[in-house]
This record gives structure tokens, C-alpha cells and sequence, in this order.
């Protein structure tokens, strides 16, 4: 598997002006022929924004699904993963970063301080075109070194003047992740929200609010991205009608399952097996 740093357009060289805040390497990656890229112990902050597909980053044995304007903030040292649809492939950029400022800053913008965060960003793309100045920085001179801390101290005044990253205080997690193993090993079983819900007894909208300030997205759409990813595995598998395939992966109305899968990836599921 290829590491994120090995592919970054641009490398840095340590900075000479400061200490409080440098890049250390970013990128640009459109994932066509890449099916997973490694993030492996970073020394610094790695900040992924997506421009369009979809996917999921796998985090200490967990994956979250990640969309189109997510803009996702890994910690340092920790390991991880970008997996990438087949159908509609990841496109984003990235930058790794670190110093002496870098975590009050965070703090600053709402990061909780764990191992993973995902917001979700709406409004024009300025936060991408700051990325897009960022990337193109590639001489390795002490110039760009410094224009590139620039860049890093705009793209925090964006994320804390839009408030794309929301405080996270006093939520217990630990719902959302056994709510994620019960979704895993039941979305076959035709289970709802609803019984996600229920399954850690709490109210549905609550639920579904703390769901989505911990995986990115709503519950109904991590159950929906769930059973897509699990109906194209089967499919490339062939010998399985689309009928047996609506109840293997917990679909009880057929026209449901095709309406849902083509709102996914644009075309329908026989038009997916006859390709």
C-alpha cells in the first residue's frame, strides 16, 4: 500500500522563521487507479479536504465514511487509512503540519483532541483554493517555506471564522461506536435507524446528532453507504440475481434498492452488472 507521504507534491525543508507552525508536506490526488493510501504515524497533523467521491478512512479498526466537503483532521502518530470507492473515486488535498502552536490553534477551531475528526464544509471553496496556493509551492526554497506558514495561519482563519469544526463537549462516543458494530453485523437484517437507536437506548434524534458529529454523517446515510459498498462487492462476485441481492443486504422493496443505488453512483444495478 502506498504511504500519503511518499505521493505529497511538496516536501518542505525545515523551516528557518518559525517553530510555532510549519508544513511539512501536502498534495493534490485524484484516487482513479488508487484503491487505499496509507497514513502511517505521521510527525505532524495530516488535514485531508475532499473535493468529490466517496470513501472512508479506517481508524483503530473502525471505518468512516467521508463525502464530498468533509474535511478530515488525523492526529500525530496515528495510524490510518484512505480507502476509496471504485465507482466514484476520492479526489482531495492534503497537508501535514506541526509546531509549537499547532494544537492550541486546534483547540481553537473546536478539535476534541482525539485521534480522528471529520466536519463538514459548506459554502464556497475558498479553504480549497488556499490548499490548492498551498500545494502549488514547490521550489523546497526557504521563500515557500515561509509563504507556505502563511497559507497554514489563512486556512486556520478560515476554519475559525466559517465554525466548520464544532466543539464536541461531554458526548459519550462510546454510543456511536456500539452503534457502528450493531449496523455493521445487522445491516442485512432490514434494521433502521430507528433500531440503531434503540439498540443504545437513546432517543432517535439525539442520537442521530451525535452520530454525525462523530463519523461525519448521518446514521441513515452511514446504513445506506453501508449496504451500496456491501451490494457492489456482491455483484462483481456474480451468480446472484438483483432480487436476492435486495435481501442479502436488507432491502425489502426492490424499486427502493435501485432507486437508491443509482442516486449512489448514477447509473442503475443492471446497467452496473451488464458493464
Amino acid at each position: 500500500m502506498r504511504n500519503l507521504e511518499e505521493i505529497s507534491k511538496t516536501v518542505f525543508y525545515p523551516p528557518f522563521c518559525s517553530s510555532e507552525l510549519f508544513a511539512k508536506f501536502c498534495g493534490y490526488l485524484k484516487m482513479d487507479n488508487t484503491h487505499e493510501i496509507a497514513i502511517n504515524k505521521p510527525s505532524g497533523y495530516v488535514l485531508l479536504y475532499v473535493l468529490s467521491g466517496t470513501g472512508a478512512i479506517l481508524i483503530d479498526k473502525r471505518e468512516h465514511y467521508i463525502n464530498p466537503n468533509n474535511i478530515l483532521l488525523i492526529a500525530p502518530n496515528t495510524v490510518s487509512a484512505v480507502k476509496s470507492d471504485d465507482i466514484l473515486p476520492l479526489t482531495f488535498f492534503w497537508v501535514c503540519f506541526n509546531g509549537s502552536r499547532a494544537k492550541a490553534l486546534l483547540a481553537g477551531c473546536g478539535f476534541n483532541g482525539g485521534s480522528y475528526f471529520n466536519a463538514e464544509f459548506s459554502g464556497n471553496d475558498d479553504i480549497g483554493d488556499c490548499l490548492r496556493n498551498l500545494v502549488m509551492l514547490s521550489d523546497r526554497t526557504d521563500s515557500e517555506s515561509c509563504a507556505s506558514i502563511g497559507y497554514l495561519y489563512l486556512l486556520f482563519s478560515l476554519l475559525a471564522k466559517k465554525g466548520l469544526i464544532k466543539k464536541i463537549a461531554n458526548l459519550d462516543m462510546s454510543y456511536v461506536a456500539k452503534a457502528v458494530k450493531y449496523i455493521n453485523e445487522n445491516y442485512q437484517n432490514g434494521i433502521t435507524v430507528q433500531d440503531a437507536a434503540a439498540f443504545v437506548n437513546l432517543e432517535r434524534t439525539y442520537f442521530a446528532k451525535i452520530f454525525k458529529l462523530d463519523m461525519g454523517v448521518s446514521p441513515q446515510k452511514y446504513l445506506i453507504d453501508m449496504r451500496m459498498t456491501k451490494a457492489v462487492d456482491i455483484l462483481r462476485m456474480g451468480n446472484v440475481s438483483l432480487k436476492e441481492l435486495c435481501s442479502q443486504i436488507g432491502y425489502t422493496n426492490y424499486n427502493n434498492f435501485c432507486k437508491m443505488f443509482r442516486t449512489r453512483y448514477g447509473i442503475s444495478p443492471q446497467k452496473f452488472v451488464d458493464k
